[in-house]
């Protein structure tokens, strides 16, 4: 009775078989058995059951996402008497001309408020043959911005593209500048498929803008920037705007094609503007972005320092990355280090651009504890209006301004104006001011 063959006539006819054949059949587990205990013939200790690891319990997100105090150490009009400061704005617009067509007052706001010396706007989306227009409503908004610049996409239309709008003149043409444009001589009209050059001085352009060109909102600008004439020629508190160069220049050739990068050399400083590219929603560029782009990027930015004899880099854009927990909404959410910006290479890969350029995030560095400040949310979710965003955009610097010891630069403000110009884009513009002692 004791024999385990006798039990095999209440088996299924293949296990009986393997019992019959002297084999050892999956026979029934004795009760009682299973995880925890050990078999008859098992001398070892019994070992405990193994517990699956607990998950991680959901977070109750409240509604609307609270936003701590993070004021302004130099909001406008505080500046000093007789003081030199610099200020530059970076603005992604999800598309220029739509922003021209339906918001271009809330460029002429920024510039009313803010007064900056530069401002950079990303992903503008154009083509070379749509940047004549575009520099000459520019020009009609912002008589005062001397220099315009446009970095554009020719691998993929109606994608990705910085320009730049600077109060300064430009010094010197450059090899290494986009293509320069010649306000005196205009396309021709029997030419329309003619590329048209991407940047130039705003001034011509405004000169030449007929008068039966403006509609009424063009009118109301015009009455809005009346109390900002151009400025008489020469340099501004940042000294000469020596030269713009596309891309990464002669030190990384061929990153031109998607009209990514602008380079901006003052006499005190460079200034690098960009829009890093997305990772994609399937993350199918992510390979591209962490071992092309970002290696080459960060080796541009360490060239340029010593390029220039050390002159202090300021890097500001959409980075298209959320570094700090603080700076994703959900961060606990499972979905969310797969999402593109937020993956755990990313993030780490922008923070070993942080050190090895030994650059610091400068609206951490006077706000480290700040919370619910984004500069992106998701329209599609319509997230904004319970500030469920991600900071993707920034303005950092070289570690010596930021602390102060950049020999006649230093960095002391940095800001998000997530309230501005909420209307006009995805994205809020961010800017850095910069004292020029």
């Amino acid at each position: 009775p004791n024999d385990e063959r006798t039990r095999a006539v209440d088996m299924p006819p293949k296990k009986k078989r393997e019992v019959e054949e002297g084999g050892v059949a999956d026979l029934p587990a004795a009760a009682g058995a299973g995880e925890g205990t050990r078999d008859s013939n098992d001398d070892d200790a019994i070992e405990p059951a193994k517990k699956k690891p607990a998950k991680k319990p959901n977070v109750e997100l409240p509604d609307v996402i609270p936003q701590s105090d993070a004021p302004r150490t130099e909001p406008p009009g505080s500046t000093p008497p007789g003081a030199k400061r610099f200020k530059a704005i970076s603005w992604n617009v999800a598309g220029l001309r739509a922003l021209l067509d339906k918001n271009s007052h809330t460029l002429r706001r920024i510039a009313d408020v803010e007064s900056p010396d530069v401002i950079c706007v990303q992903e503008h989306k154009l083509q070379d043959v749509h940047v004549d227009d575009a520099v000459r409503r520019l020009g009609e908004i912002l008589p005062e911005y001397r220099t315009v610049k446009f970095a554009v996409s020719t691998a993929k239309k109606g994608y990705s593209g910085v320009a730049i709008l600077a109060r300064a003149p430009l010094a010197t043409a450059s090899a290494s500048s986009p293509r320069e444009r010649e306000p005196d001589k205009p396309d021709k009209p029997d030419k329309p498929d003619k590329p048209a050059a991407r940047q130039g001085t705003l001034l011509g352009f405004v000169k030449k803008a007929p008068a039966s060109s403006l509609t009424a909102a063009d009118g109301a600008a015009k009455q809005r920037r009346e109390p900002h004439p151009v400025p008489a020629e020469g340099p501004g508190h940042a000294g000469e705007l020596l030269r713009v160069v596309e891309g990464m220049g002669d030190y990384r050739p061929g990153y031109t094609d998607e009209g990514r990068a602008l380079t901006l050399e003052f006499d005190a400083f460079n200034l690098v503007f960009t829009y890093v590219p997305n990772s994609g929603q399937k993350l199918e560029r992510l390979e591209y972005r962490l071992k092309k782009w970002d290696v080459d990027f960060r080796a541009y930015l360490r060239h340029l320092d010593g390029e220039t004899r050390g002159k202090p880099v300021i890097v500001g854009g959409d980075l298209n990355v959320g570094h700090l927990d603080e700076d994703i909404y959900n961060v606990d959410a499972p979905h969310t280090k797969k999402q593109c910006g937020l993956t755990p290479e990313e993030r780490a890969s922008w923070t070993r651009t942080l050190e090895e350029v030994r650059l610091v995030d400068t609206f951490r560095a006077f706000h480290p504890n700040a919370r619910g400040w984004y500069s992106y949310w998701s329209g599609r979710a319509g997230n904004k209006p319970r500030n469920r965003g991600l900071r993707l955009d920034y303005f950092a610097a070289s570690e010596r301004i930021a602390a102060g010891a950049g020999g006649g630069v230093r960095v002391v403000d940095s800001f998000v104006l997530d309230k501005l110009v909420a209307e006009a884009s995805d994205h809020a513009p961010v800017g850095i001011t910069l004292a020029l002692d």
